[in-house]
Order: C-alpha cells, then structure tokens, then sequence
C-alpha cells in the first residue's frame, strides 16, 4: 500500500502529463480505466490526506474527458482496447481540442494519417 506522500508524488506526476501538457489520451486504455475504478471502488482504503484527495479528483477529471470523447467520438471506445504506438494518444486528448470540428467525429483526420502513413509505407 502506497503512503500519502508516495500518493502525492504519483499525482504530481499524473497531473503534469495530464492537465499540464494535455495529454489525457495517455490514459484512455482499458487497463488505466480499471485501475481508476479499482481506486475509486476501494477508495475509504486509502490513506487520508491530500494526496488521496487530489487523486481522486484527478481521475475523475480523466474519466470526465474520457467520456466528453466518447460522447464526440463512440469509436474512442474501441481504440481503448486497441494497443497504441508512441504518438497514438495525440488525437484522443485535449491538446487537439483547438482543431476545428469536421462533422465526421474525428474520422477525416484519422484518414488523412492512415492514408500518409501507408503511402511512407509504401502500401
């Protein structure tokens, strides 16, 4: 079992990858999603402290911009379970909120990679 301050460090961490640098996406895979509700079905287990509270918050911020994307994007869902590359993670977070919608849900600029990617390919 994790203490406080070893709980503090891991959500200083988590905050600054998510909220910081807006990559949020890092954490949308099944086994991050089940891992949050373990904590939060478990959480009167915790240690009481700060540290748990700002846990608490931080994944439930995760889970709020999860489902914003699944409710844009029911797709999101899939690619959950799917295994990513480095970089896979990008469209799924927030540091791309500032594209402009293109009414297909995201799927003309996964086109456009799929498409680039196998012409590097040479498929």
């Amino acid at each position: 079992m994790l203490d406080a301050e070893q709980i503090k460090r891991v959500v200083n961490l988590v905050h600054r990858q998510v909220v910081k640098s807006q990559a949020e996406g890092l954490y949308f895979t099944i086994s991050s999603l089940h891992l949050f509700r373990l904590i939060l079905d478990d959480k009167e287990s915790l240690p009481k402290g700060d540290g748990t509270k700002n846990l608490l918050q931080l994944i439930n911020y995760i889970l709020r911009q999860f489902f914003k994307k699944v409710e844009k994007d029911p797709w999101v869902i899939v690619e959950a379970a799917l295994p990513k590359r480095r970089g896979d993670w990008q469209h799924l977070s927030s540091l791309n909120d500032d594209e402009d919608d293109d009414e297909m849900g995201g799927q003309r600029s996964r086109i456009r990679e799929k498409v680039s990617s196998n012409r590097c390919d040479g498929s």
